[in-house]
């Protein structure tokens, strides 16, 4: 029985280098996202979302998934184009794409994965099938380059449309908890497919080709790139199920509490530019009214008739005593 995996890869002889590079990637993204559970849940204080060096760790993560979709899509070709099998593929993977945006819908609302990691792949492979097929290598990086670099050149209001969104040249980045659109991410595929072209050069006495994994955690890796596709699915709704129990337990830590509200409050204050020392100011008045008390439950889950009055007498409060500051000239 042939073993899943996304979509992309040969469904002869696996390389078992190529599983554990990609089970890497895998915990990897596992590990951004446990990681981003714990801060929405208010455990640890992190900046997951925004702060510069996960975005750095988040895009270096998504990169590596996609050059190893480029690669797989290589060596599923080195025997020839077998459309039923490409196509049994990718309906696989346009299923678990929706399954995807059903489930961050039922969580996240508006802010739903319309075009996340698994919907670039599903097209990504589509446009890049023609390049790997029959695009000379010079071609294949010349596109990988133009890719990278049309939203920098090509963004305009006129893809600000939702029907757009998914080509990546909007000029405000659409709200989703998962956004991977086609330009610039198809880039990495294409790198991809240069590095399975390089793959296939190797001889068949290469140590690459026939590296096994030879400890538990090289094992664990090439077993998680073999059900890559299986886990991803899942490994999101058993992580929030197991903090939704957890999480109750853990007594509140002021300092987080307060990093977090006033790090996502100044963050919403800037966005309808308001200046830095009003929303410094604003933020840290509202937490001292709300800091401690039932209101900061309330913000994140909704609040009560008398809850919506206190929380409506602070911000009140908040705006009165900043109006009533010294201006400082």
């Amino acid at each position: 029985m042939a073993q899943p995996s996304l979509p992309g890869d040969d469904r002869g002889p696996r390389l078992a280098a190529l599983d554990a590079a990609r089970g890497v990637a895998l915990l990897a993204m596992i590990a951004y996202h446990f990681s981003w559970d714990l801060a929405d849940f208010h455990i640890v204080g992190w900046n997951v979302a925004s702060g510069p060096g996960w975005q750095v760790f988040a895009r270096t993560v998504a990169s590596s998934f996609l050059i190893i979709v480029g690669i797989s899509l290589v060596l599923s070709l080195r025997h020839g184009f077998r459309p039923a099998a490409f196509l049994r593929r990718l309906v696989i993977l346009i299923v678990a794409a929706a399954l995807v945006s059903f489930g961050t819908w039922w969580f996240a609302g508006d802010a739903l994965a319309f075009f996340g990691i698994l919907h670039l792949i599903a097209v990504g492979s589509v446009v890049a099938l023609p390049l790997a097929l029959f695009a000379p290598s010079w071609l294949v990086g010349l596109a990988a380059v133009a890719v990278f670099a049309a939203p920098q050149y090509l963004a305009a209001p006129v893809f600000n449309a939702p029907s757009l969104w998914w080509l990546g040249l909007t000029t405000v980045t659409p709200r989703s908890v998962d956004y991977v659109p086609l330009l610039p991410w198809l880039a990495p595929i294409l790198i991809g497919i240069l590095a399975g072209r390089a793959l296939l050069g190797f001889s068949a006495g290469s140590p690459l080709v026939h590296w096994r994994p030879g400890n538990a955690a090289a094992r664990l890796a090439a077993w998680a790139g073999r059900w890559s596709l299986a886990i991803y699915l899942i490994h999101q709704p058993v992580l929030i199920g197991i903090l939704s129990v957890v999480a109750p337990w853990i007594p509140p830590d002021p300092a987080i509490e307060q990093t977090v509200f006033t790090r996502d409050c100044t963050q919403s204050c800037a966005a309808i530019e308001r200046e830095a020392p009003f929303c410094a100011a604003y933020c840290s008045c509202v937490f001292r009214g709300i800091g401690g008390t039932d209101l900061m439950t309330a913000v994140r889950g909704g609040m009560t008739a008398d809850q919506t009055t206190r929380w409506s007498s602070i911000i009140g409060q908040c705006r009165m005593d900043d109006a009533d500051a010294p201006s400082g000239e």
